[in-house]
C-alpha cells in the first residue's frame, strides 16, 4: 500500500512540476530568409565585414486566450569570443493578435547583424514574456527562455590566405625560406636527401645530407588547402626515356631512335654517351648534350643472331657539381639474311 502511494505522490509532483515550467507564450516560428544560406541551410558569414541578416519571427498563445500578451524576443549569437545579442528587442503584444481565436501571429523582416569578429556559432532565440493572471505562474516578467529545437550554424566563405615562398630553387648545401601565410610545414621526399628546421619568425632552413642528392618538396597545409614548393639539392639523377630494343638494318642503312630525359630540371647540363656492344656502331650524329638525342645504330651484319647489349648513359651537372650516372639498357638486334630481325 505504501509502494503505491509513494508512487502516487511521485506522478503527482512530476505533473505539477510540468504545469509550472510549462511557458504560456512561446516563439513558435524562427526563419532565416534563403537569402543569406548556403544549400546547407547554414548562414553565409566572411571575415571581411559584419553580415546583416532577415529573419522572421512568430509568437505562439493558446486558443481563446483572454489574457494581456506581452513578449520580448531577441537574436543571440554564440560565437568562438563568447555571446553577444545580434538583434534588437522584438515585442509582441495583445494587439498583434487578430481576434480571441488567434494563437498565433508572424513578424517578418527582422534585422540581426552577425559580427566578423565572432562569427563562427550558432544563431539562436531568447524570449520571455510578463505573465499577468496567467494560470499556475506569478505575475512579473519570466527569465529568459531560449528556443532549443531551432538554431542556424554559420559558414565562413572567407578565402584562406595563400602560402607564399621565398627562398632558392636549388640548395648545394642549405638554403632558408620565408614562408608568408604558413601552416602545417613539412618537407616531402626528403628520407636521407635533406631536413627542414623551424627558424622561428616563419623561416624555415633546407639542409642537404651529406653528399645527396634529389629533389624535395616544402609543403604548408592550410586548413584544407595545400601549397608546396620543389627544391633542387645537390645534383638529382634523371631517368632515361627511350627503347629498349633496336633492329639493326642490313648493309648501309642506319636506325633511328631518339631517347630523352624523363622530367628535365631546368638550369641542368646533360650529356649523354653509350657504352657496350660492337664498339662504333651507335654513334651520336648531332651531339651529346640536351634533354634529348638522336642515336645512329648502323648495320651489325655477320655479327652473329644474338643481341648485343648496349647502356645509355646520362650525367647531370649543375653549379652544385655532376651527378653520376643515370642508366638505361639497350639491345641491338642484328639484321638477318633477307633484311629483317629473326
Amino acid at each position: 500500500m505504501k509502494v503505491y502511494q509513494f508512487i502516487s505522490t511521485f506522478l503527482f509532483l512530476l505533473i505539477f512540476s510540468g504545469c509550472l515550467s510549462a511557458q504560456t507564450i512561446t516563439i513558435g516560428q524562427f526563419v532565416v530568409a534563403n537569402t543569406y544560406l548556403d544549400n546547407n541551410n547554414k548562414i553565409e558569414v566572411t571575415d571581411d565585414a559584419d553580415a546583416p541578416i532577415l529573419i522572421a519571427l512568430s509568437a505562439s498563445r493558446p486558443s481563446f486566450f483572454d489574457k494581456p500578451v506581452q513578449l520580448e524576443a531577441k537574436l543571440v549569437f554564440i560565437g568562438q569570443n563568447g555571446e553577444y545579442d545580434a538583434s534588437s528587442i522584438v515585442t509582441f503584444s495583445t494587439a498583434d493578435f487578430v481576434g480571441s481565436s488567434a494563437f498565433s501571429i508572424n513578424k517578418e523582416n527582422i534585422s540581426a547583424t552577425i559580427l566578423s569578429t565572432n562569427n563562427n556559432g550558432q544563431l539562436k532565440v531568447k524570449y520571455r514574456y510578463y505573465a499577468q493572471g496567467y494560470s499556475g505562474e506569478p505575475d512579473g516578467w519570466t527569465e529568459w527562455f531560449t528556443k532549443t529545437d531551432k538554431h542556424y550554424t554559420t559558414v565562413n566563405l572567407t578565402p584562406v590566405p595563400v602560402t607564399t615562398f621565398v627562398g632558392p630553387d636549388q640548395i648545394c648545401d642549405e638554403g632558408t625560406y620565408t614562408i608568408t601565410n604558413p601552416g602545417v610545414i613539412t618537407l616531402q621526399n626528403a628520407t636521407n636527401i635533406a631536413t627542414l628546421t623551424n627558424l622561428g619568425n616563419n623561416q624555415w632552413k633546407v639542409t642537404r645530407e651529406v653528399g645527396a642528392s634529389g629533389i624535395v618538396r616544402i609543403k604548408s597545409m592550410v586548413s584544407n588547402n595545400v601549397y608546396t614548393k620543389d627544391v633542387i639539392v645537390g645534383t638529382p639523377l634523371s631517368a632515361i626515356s627511350g627503347p629498349s630494343n633496336i633492329y639493326a638494318l642490313r648493309g648501309a642503312g642506319i636506325q633511328d631512335a631518339i631517347f630523352s630525359v624523363s622530367l628535365p630540371i631546368p638550369g641542368v647540363t646533360y650529356t649523354w654517351s653509350v657504352v657496350g656492344g660492337s664498339p662504333g656502331r651507335v654513334i651520336f650524329p648531332s651531339g651529346t648534350t640536351g634533354t634529348s638525342v638522336i642515336i645512329h645504330v648502323k648495320n651489325h651484319d655477320n655479327l652473329g643472331t644474338n643481341p648485343f647489349n648496349y647502356t645509355m648513359r646520362l650525367t647531370t651537372t649543375n653549379t652544385c657539381g655532376t651527378s653520376s650516372y643515370s642508366t638505361h639498357s639497350l639491345k641491338v638486334h642484328p639484321a638477318q639474311p633477307g633484311g629483317g630481325p629473326l
